[in-house]
């Protein structure tokens, strides 16, 4: 009895040296994988953004502006979001032809496509708000930027340059559902702690594809790189609706 005892104790002791042994191992794999899984997800953010802008010019191209923040309905109110307007640049025919125009974008004949969100909206890691449908991807809009709250804008219009000029930015502190006509005011953005996004800071994409992270201490630099009203320039063609 007494040995059958001993090699019992044994037994639990050596299962208790592998469990503790798994758990560092765990430790110690999470410790050294998640900054490499980090980098991983901003650099697929960094790939979607850029794929956004890119939609964006060659929404530009096709109407000679880029898309405004929204098309609004007969009272003036919000309607159909930028992001729906490019869905054919981003390769997704199938949702902008599925997208019904005639409704605004929370009634029944469109809300089901809020949990089809394209992938290139989402910020890879944040799986909660990606499975709302929800994104971070947002314009900086006001009467008088990139994408505005007024009219389709002509790079003409941009007074710094598109190199100088944010047209969206991931704010990870303040999504929406990918179809819903709202974004942010420059005031919001300008307000908003940089630091405090998913990221530890916030991702900007400019009018020339470039992207790049910014922190709380380099705000001072955002307030020239949001407004185009800087000088005149001759108005673009109206961008039409969908047929």
């Amino acid at each position: 009895m007494k040995n059958r005892g001993n090699a019992r104790t044994v037994i639990l002791v050596s299962l208790g040296i592998f469990a503790g042994l798994i758990v560092l191992c765990t430790g110690f794999a999470t410790l050294v994988l998640s900054p490499m899984i980090k980098q991983a997800q901003r650099a697929s953010t960094e790939n979607n953004l850029k794929g956004i802008i890119l939609a964006l010019q060659d929404y530009h191209d096709t109407f000679g502006s880029y898309p405004p923040a929204y098309l609004a309905d007969e009272n003036g109110q919000p309607k159909h979001s930028w992001r729906v307007l490019i869905l054919p640049y981003l390769f997704q025919d199938y949702l902008y032809e599925a997208y019904d125009f005639d409704q605004p974008w929370d009634s029944p004949d469109n809300l089901w496509l809020i949990e089809l969100m394209p992938e290139v909206y989402a910020v890879p890691g944040m799986n909660e708000v990606n499975d709302q449908g929800k994104t971070s991807f947002l314009a900086v809009a006001g009467p008088t930027t990139a994408i505005s709250t007024e009219k389709g804008q002509n790079q003409n219009q941009i007074a710094r340059g598109r190199s100088n000029t944010i047209l969206v930015v991931v704010d990870t502190q303040h999504p929406i559902p990918w179809t819903q006509p709202d974004d942010i005011s420059p005031e919001v953005f300008l307000s908003t702690n940089l630091d405090e996004g998913y990221f530890g800071s916030t991702l900007i994409g400019l009018g020339d594809v470039g992207v790049q992270f910014i922190h709380e201490n380099e705000k001072q630099k955002l307030p020239r790189m949001i407004s185009t009203d800087d000088e005149e320039s001759e108005q673009p063609a109206e961008a039409p609706m969908k047929p």
